[in-house]
């Protein structure tokens, strides 16, 4: 894992994804940025296939934004594994293409608002028990 405390202090010779930029992925709640280079190197591919610039509405969490400070334990975004991402316009390509490049690319847990549609995706989920879904 890479981490630095504020997302302006990333060198630009450790950033390698050229469709993304620190300061989408840092928490919200103090601008620091926890990424796994595995992660982030799937998150370009999906950008790739998916051909169609995606935003990020929560990537990285610190432990004491206030959704992750309410959880019992803290989950995948304080480990930089998981994002909320969302077609950049109703233009785009549709959401089910943005899945299904993530699914292609080896993300095995994704959880789908059941009201609003929006996606949260898990990198590090337990890939002994494979692919999951859930509502939420």
């Amino acid at each position: 894992m890479l981490y630095w405390p504020h997302h302006t202090l990333v060198p630009t010779r450790n950033w390698h994804w050229p469709h993304f930029q620190p300061s989408e992925l840092a928490c919200s709640h103090c601008h620091a940025l926890r990424i796994g280079p595995g992660v982030m190197d799937q998150l370009e591919q999906v950008r790739v296939l998916y051909a169609a610039p995606i935003r990020v509405a929560s990537f990285y969490r610190c432990e004491k934004h206030p959704i992750e400070a309410a959880k019992p334990v803290p989950g995948p975004h304080t480990r930089g594994t998981a994002i909320d991402p969302y077609p950049a316009s109703a233009l785009s390509r549709s959401l089910a293409e943005m899945e299904d490049a993530f699914f292609a690319v080896g993300v095995l847990g994704r959880g789908k608002g059941l009201r609003d549609g929006v996606l949260h995706l898990h990198f590090d989920w337990d890939t002994i028990l494979g692919k999951r879904s859930w509502g939420y």
